[in-house]
């Protein structure tokens, strides 16, 4: 039972992510920042809630140290890269479907949400029970 309730925290967070994502986006982009910048700046304040998100409700950890912050990252960025490179395949794969871009998005989604649960639940995240 704890495995799903532990899915569905991650699940939450991971929406709650995209909204922040999304906001931080639309307002950079409103005070007039690049689009370029603008989406890499928000990646990185989702990211960084992810992180904090992640850690205290997904996983449970209760430590305030962010030693774990740069292996968080390097999850997140191979996640990203997973993201990419399926989406890519899909869209290479479906060329001629009328709905190729949304079931890329949704493929590519798939795959990295779940490289990265995987990466933090048994990397970033992991538990010690040796002590």
């Amino acid at each position: 039972m704890k495995f799903n309730t532990e899915i569905n925290r991650f699940l939450l967070v991971g929406l709650l992510t995209v909204f922040i994502d999304f906001l931080f986006y639309n307002l950079f982009l409103l005070i007039g920042i690049s689009y370029n910048l603008a989406k890499g700046i928000s990646f990185l304040l989702g990211t960084l809630f992810a992180y904090v998100a992640n850690k205290k409700i997904t996983f449970l950890i209760k430590s305030n140290k962010y030693k774990k912050l740069f292996e968080f990252y390097c999850v997140y960025l191979f996640g990203l890269l997973i993201n990419v490179i399926i989406n890519d395949l899909t869209l290479k794969l479906i060329s001629d479907y009328q709905n190729k871009v949304f079931i890329g998005f949704l493929v590519s989604t798939f795959c990295s949400a779940s490289f990265n649960y995987l990466g933090m639940k048994f990397f970033v995240f992991k538990k010690n029970k040796h002590l």
